[in-house]
């Protein structure tokens, strides 16, 4: 299967699963055209994003691959500590060893 191919349906997929919980809620906030847009937008970057993964994937072992996945939440903390957006706690600072136990 081809890497736009795979993105593309896994997108729909979480589409499906996920539609229906918000249609289905009852005191929703209604989208506004700008949502809309905005969702639009996110959502070709969500589905950039899963074809270049998958090209990579081919270029990699899996134990790389995971490797990469399970430090990019450590990654997220360190820039977002660089913007001063986040703090590092305790708790963080234990969450780090993680990716090692992949």
């Amino acid at each position: 299967m081809e890497a736009f191919t795979l993105a593309a349906f896994r997108i729909d997929l979480a589409t499906l699963v996920i539609l229906p919980f918000y249609l289905f809620r009852r005191n929703r906030t209604p989208l506004s055209a700008r949502d809309i847009w905005t969702l639009s937008y996110l959502g070709l970057f969500l589905v950039i994003n899963q074809v270049f993964f998958t090209l990579g994937l081919a270029y990699t072992t899996s134990g790389h691959s995971a490797m990469i996945l399970a430090t990019g939440p450590i990654i997220v903390l360190l820039f977002a500590r660089a913007l001063r957006l986040e703090a590092l706690t305790p708790g963080k600072y234990l969450a780090w060893p993680s990716p090692s136990l992949v």
